[in-house]
């Protein structure tokens, strides 16, 4: 049972770690990631173990890569609402793929409560109107961010301080979910691709394993310190968005 009243804040996870765009220095490393998919199996393990830990959580972010990229992206969707009812339950994508999803998909979104959040980048804000007239008919909920700039945040000798990176830190309460870990943010989670592709060595174990005898409280304190992984960022350089060209330095600074 979940501990009375306990609320997780946020909740973000991948469907797939690669995408459709290739931009530079994105914060998920999309362009490096090998192709893959979350295996429904262990999302509905993941999710039944965090259903019994918390009552609810506010706000749930189904991301990639590109989540419409996976062919159960409305099984997601539904097995999420039906796991957390009163939560905000959104899918996070660049639209593209939107004219051809099928009516099951924008069904689902529909029965389900469930919001888009549509990033424009400038390779496809021309086009965007047309991409999301289904969503439109089916009255599904849309919310646009406009990306024109995007942000490089590593440092590779990992010396920076953790406790003023922590505090600063805008992705602070970017809770990230993966394989039934649960850790700070993105960085940790996903630093086997930056390891692997751009030559860092940034820890991946500070998490904490939501299938072992933990409590909500546990790991609500657990996020409200640091984590080892953030002596590896520090403060963002911003440029203009483009194609990536996959070179180190688009994600160290």
């Amino acid at each position: 049972m979940s501990d009375s009243n306990t609320t997780l804040p946020y909740l973000e996870f991948h469907l797939t770690d690669h995408c459709n765009l290739n931009c530079k220095g994105c914060s998920h490393f999309c362009p490096i990631a090998d192709e893959n998919n979350l295996i429904i199996d262990t999302f509905l393990r993941d999710m039944k173990r965090l259903s019994e830990l918390f009552t609810t959580i506010s706000k749930i972010r189904i991301m990639g890569g590109e989540p419409l990229l996976h062919p159960l992206v409305a099984t997601f969707a539904e097995e999420t609402r039906r796991f957390f009812p009163h939560s905000t339950i959104c899918i996070v994508t660049n639209g593209i793929l939107l004219p051809s999803m099928n009516c099951i998909f924008y069904e689902t979104l529909q029965k389900n409560n469930v919001t888009l959040d549509i990033s424009v980048y400038p390779i496809a804000r021309d086009k965007m109107s047309s991409y999301i007239l289904s969503a439109l008919q089916y009255g599904i909920p849309i919310n646009f961010t406009d990306v024109f700039n995007f942000r490089k945040d590593l440092n590779a000798s990992g010396d920076s301080d953790k406790y003023s990176t922590f505090k600063q830190c805008g992705n602070r309460f970017c809770t990230f979910l993966r394989d039934g870990k649960v850790f700070h943010c993105r960085i940790p989670a996903l630093s086997s691709i930056a390891n692997k592709k751009l030559g860092v060595n940034i820890p991946g174990d500070s998490y904490i394993d939501i299938h072992t005898n933990v409590l909500a409280a546990d790991i609500l304190e657990f996020l409200n310190r640091p984590s080892s992984a953030c002596v590896y960022c520090t403060k963002a350089t911003w440029f203009p968005w483009e194609v990536s060209k996959r070179k180190e330095d688009e994600w160290i600074v």
